[in-house]
């Protein structure tokens, strides 16, 4: 069989990499990737929440992502990621005021991206935008009720 230069060259590739063993090598590393990067053990659980009671609103998000991310508990990651916003970090604000407003929860949408706008977050000035526009459609939807 007579395949092309660029062919041939793939398939040799292929073969060293199956031969000397770098995906296997690959495959029993113990890289972190993915969500478990975001678990944390139970040491470093309570140093973050140590953390988060002297003020420390990076340890908060830490735990958020923790649970969020790492382990998909939605409740206990919403919990610790208004400690964070509620501690003054503005992207959590943002984050916050995003997860209400995809709720429908306008008023504590607003809140929170009032914070962060405060803090010059772009992100949450557009929001604003949009909630206050959410706030006029449901407005006029009830005026016609």
């Amino acid at each position: 069989m007579n395949l092309p230069k660029f062919y041939k060259i793939i398939v040799m590739i292929i073969f060293a990499i199956n031969n000397f063993g770098v995906v296997k090598a690959m495959e029993n590393s113990n890289a972190i990737t993915g969500a478990s990067s975001f678990i944390l053990n139970e040491a470093q659980l309570k140093s973050l929440t140590r953390k988060v009671a002297s003020g420390d609103y990076d340890a908060a998000l830490k735990i958020s992502r923790h649970y969020s991310l790492g382990l998909n508990n939605t409740e206990k990651a919403q919990h610790w990621l208004t400690v964070a916003a509620t501690l003054g970090n503005v992207d959590s604000q943002y984050e916050l005021s995003s997860n209400f407003f995809e709720e429908n929860n306008l008023l504590e949408a607003e809140y929170w991206a009032q914070l962060a706008a405060a803090k010059n977050n772009l992100k949450a000035k557009n929001l604003i935008k949009k909630i206050k526009q959410a706030n006029l459609k449901s407005q006029k939807q009830q005026g016609g009720d």
